[in-house]
């Protein structure tokens, strides 16, 4: 029987983490912040920062507890039986849909700003970006841990890069007024400066692909997340500091413009084909995290069985990885960056408050184990619990509508399973 190859380590749960977490919002929220809030928006992501850091030990210590692929849907399932895990595995599938089209999008986005297209060659980039990290990503998880440890040093390079050579140019005036349209500013763009942020939970995913998954995801989650604190924290300084913030919140590539007026047409250009590698980083981590995802559901037939199906040679899940672009390149064609971000920010809180919920049930096992143990841990999930509840409140309509819905749509697929799986033993 084909199984999954464990070929990761350390290093690869690092690089997940990076590259999970980094990608196209990165380069494109500041702007969007910035046009809400002002300098304020730095404090926004210092906010949503600290309290990541809550949800990055749960997500460890939980991590450490199993090496089965799927993530949070094991996890809930285990704590809260097979209904509500399907519920958290599909609500994390239609995530992971819309995370991979958010990413193409920006991507192409980002190519117009380097080589000006049209929109309609703008879409053609977004499906060829997807289509070429899925045929990556069934060519095998060596070719795909190569490309991963590759981005994430490239990603952490680049945004270095552009922080160093920023803080010469960087000028107080420009944080002033630090809330120009008022401190209650700050609730709603909590909710966009905390997407950039989501993705702890995909280095679980394929737990069967890590040598030492226990103590190798919990390691890489904690230091993946530090990096990534202190990196958006000085991106946001940097970029309001040295072109403004009415200046960055009319930008359509904010970042690459505040790069452009550091370094020159030239270092912009260079940072803005940075940004594109970034973007694919992390375009690659999720369409081979999230194949997992349904390749676990299909496992324990939560979905049809079909999705467990591995290639013979490659041993990688190619219905999953098939599945997945599919159903990225229909939100590719329908949706757009910020209606996929609001999308994207609100199904992830409400996975997140079942997680934390299953996390306080899951605890006493760590008593037996010899998983990593965070402290505080109760305390660490009720405060994540309170700061997701706080963010869903600030949810866009648009998303809380399509979002509940999409979710919903768990609960049926789940009895249909239950009587078909039925049927079969007659």
């Amino acid at each position: 029987m084909t199984e999954l190859r464990r070929e990761l380590g350390l290093r690869e749960a690092v690089a997940l983490v990076v590259t999970a977490i980094v990608g196209t919002t990165i380069f494109i929220m500041p702007g969007v912040v910035a046009a809400k809030a002002g300098p304020l928006s730095i404090l926004g992501w210092a906010i949503s920062g600290a309290l990541t850091i809550p949800m990055a030990l749960c997500f460890a210590e939980l991590a450490g507890l199993y090496e089965k692929a799927g993530g949070p849907y094991v996890y809930v399932g285990d704590a809260f039986g097979r209904l509500l895990g399907l519920v958290v595995g599909w609500s994390l599938t239609v995530v992971s849909w819309a995370v991979i089209s958010l990413l193409a999008v920006g991507f192409a986005l980002y190519s117009s700003y380097v080589f000006p297209n049209s929109q309609q060659f703008q879409m053609l980039i977004a499906l060829a970006a997807i289509l070429f990290f899925t045929l990556l990503n069934y060519l095998g998880v060596k070719l795909s841990a190569v490309a991963l440890n590759l981005l994430a040093l490239g990603t952490v390079a680049i945004l270095l890069v552009f922080i160093l050579g920023s803080l010469q140019f960087i000028r107080l005036s420009n944080f002033t007024p630090f809330a120009p349209y008022g401190w209650l500013a700050l609730g709603p763009i909590l909710v966009l400066t905390f997407v950039p942020y989501m993705g702890l939970e995909v280095v679980a995913l394929p737990a069967e692909e890590f040598k030492n998954p226990r103590r190798d995801i919990p390691v890489g989650i904690l230091v993946g997340t530090t990096i990534i604190i202190v990196i958006y924290v000085l991106v946001s300084i940097a970029s309001l500091g040295t072109i403004g913030w009415q200046r960055l919140g009319a930008s359509s590539a904010p970042v690459a413009e505040a790069a452009e007026f550091a370094f020159g047409k030239f270092g912009g250009f260079l940072i803005n084909i940075g940004a594109l590698i970034i973007i694919l980083g992390c375009i690659n981590c999720s369409i081979f995290t999230f194949s997992r995802l349904t390749y676990a559901m299909g496992h324990d037939q939560a979905i049809p069985s079909l999705f467990a199906i591995l290639d013979t040679k490659y041993s990688t899940p190619s219905i999953a990885l098939l599945f997945q672009a599919v159903l990225s390149t229909i939100l590719v064609v329908s949706g757009t960056f910020e209606k996929l971000a609001y999308l994207t920010a609100y199904i992830t809180l409400i996975i997140y408050v079942i997680v934390f919920l299953a996390y306080m049930r899951l605890r006493k096992k760590v008593s037996t184990s010899k998983a990593f143990k965070a402290p505080f841990g109760n305390i660490m999930a009720i405060s994540a619990i309170i700061f997701c509840v706080i963010l869903l409140v600030y949810s866009d309509l648009w998303a809380i509508m399509w979002g509940s819905l999409l979710i919903l749509l768990s609960i049926p697929i789940y009895y249909v399973r239950s009587l078909v799986k039925a049927y079969k033993k007659l």
